[in-house]
Order: C-alpha cells, then sequence, then structure tokens
C-alpha cells in the first residue's frame, strides 16, 4: 500500500513541517490526522506522494490553527485594539464574545489570513506558500482583512454600547 511507503519516507518530513506551523504540542497529533486522511484515501494514489501529503498538511495545521480561535482571537484584539474605539464591557467574556461574532461574520477569507498571522508561527512567505499566492498578494490580502476586522469591530463596540 502506497501509505506505508509515504509514512516510511516522509513522515518526519512532514512532522517537522508540522512542528514549524501548530508547534510541537499537536504536531505528532496532526501527523497522525494526516496519515488517516491517506488511508481513507486508499482506493487514490497520488502521482507525488510527498506534495500530496504536504498540501494534507497544509490544510490540517490550518484546522488546528482554527481550533486555536480562542487564542488566535485575543492576538486579532490586541492588534486591533489600536484602531477601534476602547469600550468598558462588563468582563473579558463578552470581550471575547464580541471578537468572536465580529470574526463569524468576515469571509473565511478573511479569517484564514487573519488567523495565519496571528498565529505567530507564520512568516508572511510561509502565509502565501500556504494560501497559494505570492507575497505581495497575502500582504495586501492580510491588509485588507485588518481593516475590514478593525472597521467590524468599531461598528460592533458601538452596537453593544448603544444596547446598554
Amino acid at each position: 500500500m502506497w501509505v506505508d511507503e509515504a509514512w516510511n519516507e516522509h513522515h518526519e518530513a512532514i512532522h517537522r513541517f508540522l512542528i514549524v506551523n501548530i508547534g510541537a504540542n499537536d504536531a505528532e497529533d496532526a501527523l497522525v490526522d494526516v496519515f488517516v486522511v491517506a488511508l481513507r484515501k486508499k482506493d487514490f494514489e497520488p502521482d507525488n506522494h510527498k506534495a500530496w501529503l504536504f498540501e494534507v498538511a497544509r490544510k490540517v495545521s490550518l484546522q488546528y490553527v482554527r481550533k486555536r480561535n480562542l487564542h488566535i482571537v485575543m492576538d486579532i484584539f490586541t492588534v486591533f485594539s489600536e484602531k477601534a474605539e476602547s469600550v468598558d464591557l462588563a468582563n473579558s467574556h463578552s470581550e471575547m464574545d464580541l471578537i468572536e461574532r465580529v470574526l463569524r461574520d468576515l469571509s473565511n477569507a478573511d479569517r484564514e489570513v487573519l488567523s495565519l498571522a496571528m498565529s505567530q508561527s507564520f512568516t508572511l512567505s510561509e502565509m502565501a506558500k500556504n494560501l497559494g499566492v505570492s507575497n505581495q498578494a497575502c500582504s495586501t490580502r492580510l491588509h485588507r482583512a485588518r481593516e475590514r476586522f478593525a472597521k467590524k469591530y468599531a461598528q460592533a463596540i458601538l452596537l453593544s454600547e448603544e444596547s446598554r
């Protein structure tokens, strides 16, 4: 079976890739997830095992980054707190709810680029590679996503203040 051969040849490189992208704590679990996907595709054999497995690893790493949404959301709040008006919310939980609501209102593309940027484990060129775009396109997407987040966040704060 091609998966056994691919494991023997590529699992160490994929594991290193996952460590860089999502950290050592989750890398082993993510590595298992990558090969579970491969095992489920038993009737499919890619032309280039390594490239296909790295694409799966990229997608799995994005899933792990998204799972850490709470930490990422806090990082996003820190980045945008200078752009949005400050507000004295009742507690940090309601503040997190507000940020999560704003993130849910963004497009998937905006959430993805913001998540990658705020995970602190991706450089711009790594983000661009993961998104399948040039560095310039990635930088533009990130800038626009930050602007959209800041605008929606500021609007959400105003609505929150008005409803009190």
